[in-house]
């Protein structure tokens, strides 16, 4: 979403040093939360438009109304276009599913890494009781393809801080980050808590879609809010493929909208309102954070 910021976009080795992650060695956790500090100078925004069940095609700048803390914006439209999107895949590896159900995953990882087009990447992030980044983000197919079926599974589920690896490591490349996370139960080996999750989620600007099969809770719902995203509780993983396939295509067809934020404080949280001419259900997220972090 941030589409300036006063510090560089990290490569994957740096980022994932400064999670405390071994990316070539399997079980890396974190070590602590990442601190966050951004001067933005444009604001660009997903935006999910529907009536009914359908997406709402041919929509232009004037169409849409953006408040931002308030504040009407001046707003422009950016060609999805001109913008590769990058999809991170983290995926549930904890013992849990049998492996018959374990297929069907690998085969909803494989789906989306077929349906790449040219200049879109994907990174794989696994996670269990420990998070591996199994690949930063690479446009190589055949190697993600391998990847997805290798992992080992584990005990435990360390849920939250596999998400928050996620959006950071979406947030490490230029263009469009869209998160499709699968859980099939609750976290319980994080060291992250939810309320950290959702402060990670409020300042990067991956979109965070979530498929679940287990209990959810409050967080995971809240998640997808946050960053725009949707949430999807499933009853069978021979399902989850053709919702990954459409989180993915959904994902693609909606607007990427931008604006310079005037008449607002520079820093602090910017609560965004996005609404369409005619109406309709609008989906983006709740806003963006300005300047450095609070103090805890």
């Amino acid at each position: 979403m941030i589409a300036r910021a006063c510090r560089a976009v990290p490569s994957a080795v740096w980022l994932a040093a400064a999670l405390g992650l071994a990316m070539a060695t399997p079980g890396a956790a974190i070590a602590q939360p990442a601190v966050f500090s951004a001067r933005v100078d444009v604001v660009r925004v997903d935006v999910d438009v529907r009536r009914g069940d359908t997406q709402v095609a041919g929509l232009t700048a004037a169409d849409f109304e953006i408040l931002d803390n308030g504040v009407r914006q001046r707003v422009e439209l950016v060609s999805a276009t001109a913008l590769p999107v990058n999809v991170v895949l983290a995926l549930d590896g904890s013992n849990s599913l049998d492996a018959k159900e374990r297929g069907h995953l690998v085969a909803a990882g494989r789906r989306v890494i077929d349906a790449l087009r040219p200049q879109e990447t994907a990174a794989l992030v696994t996670f269990s009781d420990r998070v591996v980044i199994q690949t930063p983000f690479t446009d190589d197919a055949g190697r993600l393809r391998t990847l997805v079926g290798a992992s080992a599974p584990a005990t435990d589920t360390a849920l939250y801080d596999a998400a928050h690896v996620a959006m950071l490591l979406g947030t490490s490349a230029p263009g469009r980050p869209i998160v499709i996370l699968f859980s099939d139960g609750d976290d319980t080996a994080s060291v992250l808590t939810g309320d950290a999750l959702l402060d990670t989620a409020q300042r990067t600007g991956a979109v965070v879609c979530v498929v679940t099969l287990g209990e959810s809770g409050q967080v995971l719902p809240r998640l997808a809010e946050v960053t725009g995203g949707v949430f999807v509780k499933e009853t069978s993983l021979d399902r989850v493929a053709a919702r990954f396939a459409e989180i993915l295509d959904g994902f693609r067809r909606r607007y990427v909208v931008s604006f310079t934020p005037t008449g607002v404080a520079r820093e602090g949280w910017h609560t965004l309102s996005v609404k369409v001419k005619g109406g309709g259900d609008v989906r983006a997220r709740s806003g963006y954070w300005s300047g450095p972090a609070p103090t805890r």
